[in-house]
């Protein structure tokens, strides 16, 4: 999984940064139905897929993961500004993907009141 605390909240975007935020949706999507068998159908086995930036559509989290290096080194051809960039979030795979989901306090939450309001940090959105 996409790690989604507060530190690779950061990590998440510049992931959006370096392959597009387009790109990044295209590819965690994951429209495929699981059968009563157990096999994977895909959503639409027929799409025919126009834009080269679209290679990895719909492939989910799953594979992404799986195949992660391989497909940074793919946005490195087509997003050559981002390099760097892409080449950090290939070295940083550990903090990128985890499989634990922090769950914070409320009491290290931040929250506040006025004479309008009772509101909490945008951090409870996340």
């Amino acid at each position: 999984m996409l790690r989604t605390d507060v530190k690779n909240t950061l990590m998440y975007q510049r992931l959006q940064s370096a392959i597009g935020r387009k790109n990044l949706e295209n590819i965690i999507a994951n429209d495929n139905i699981i059968t009563a068998n157990g096999q994977i159908r895909h959503y639409n086995d027929d799409i025919e897929v126009k834009k080269t930036t679209l290679r990895y559509h719909n492939i989910g989290l799953k594979e992404f993961y799986d195949n992660y290096e391989e497909i940074l080194e793919y946005f490195k051809t087509k997003r050559k500004d981002k390099v760097a960039l892409i080449d950090q979030l290939i070295q940083d795979k550990a903090i990128v993907w985890t499989s634990k989901y922090p769950v914070y306090s409320s009491a290290l939450r931040p929250e506040g009141i006025n004479v309008e309001s009772y509101f909490f940090s945008p951090l409870n959105h996340i």
